[in-house]
């Protein structure tokens, strides 16, 4: 535990680990089971939704202790704890960082049809201005042999991974080398769609966590 002072705006914090982690995909709907998970009295999640250690550089060089302090320092010690961080799915840094932090967290996929997901990030782009072009000629761009291989191999902007980010068993497979498949819980955004309480239910009771 580390030591703390309220007086001067410290907050004493439990050094532990993440309980699970909802890993992705991104536009998967992955916001609305962040809500769906927050409002679980046996659970804690961050009030922003994306709590990100292993993507942001400076983040994760000051520290898990203090990624806690920032994003934990109101969780009860008795509940699990948990973030939905979408970008985790497709940064190819996350998978050992994470699992050298956090060996016996659950990992949670949701999943969307890739070409939908693909086309929901662009119009995302679209909205913010970080892109002009048409659709189609974004994917044939990042669909020419040597921007996969960049894109599959490199850490770069996710304007430029919209494709690859949609190859979910490769990505799944990085975790997979560091974690055991049992720690790996995959649903479809279209069953979350479809029936969301069942989602939740499979989620809350996979671990025994209810």
């Amino acid at each position: 535990m580390s030591a703390g002072n309220s007086t001067l705006g410290w907050v004493p914090i439990v050094e532990r680990p993440l309980d699970f982690v909802v890993i992705g995909a991104a536009k998967s709907g992955t916001t609305a089971l962040y809500h769906q998970l927050r409002g679980h009295p046996g659970l804690y999640l961050p009030p922003a939704k994306e709590a990100p250690s292993f993507t942001k550089e400076d983040v994760y060089q000051r520290g898990w202790t203090a990624y806690l302090t920032e994003h934990f320092a109101a969780a009860p010690p008795d509940v699990l704890w948990g973030t939905v961080t979408p970008r985790y799915l497709g940064d190819l840094r996350v998978p050992a960082r994470m699992h050298q932090q956090l060996p016996d967290a659950r990992l949670i996929a949701l999943l969307r049809e890739p070409v939908a997901r693909a086309f929901s990030k662009y119009r995302l782009l679209v909205r913010t201005g970080r892109e002009t072009r048409p659709f189609p000629d974004v994917v044939d761009e990042q669909l020419q042999p040597a921007a996969l291989e960049r894109a599959r191999t490199e850490h770069l902007p996710l304007a430029e991974t919209i494709v690859v980010r949609g190859e979910y068993a490769r990505l799944l497979d990085t975790y997979l080398d560091h974690y055991p498949r049992e720690q790996l819980l995959v649903h479809l955004t279209e069953d979350f769609e479809a029936e969301p309480q069942a989602v939740i239910d499979s989620i809350l009771t996979s671990w025994e966590w209810t």
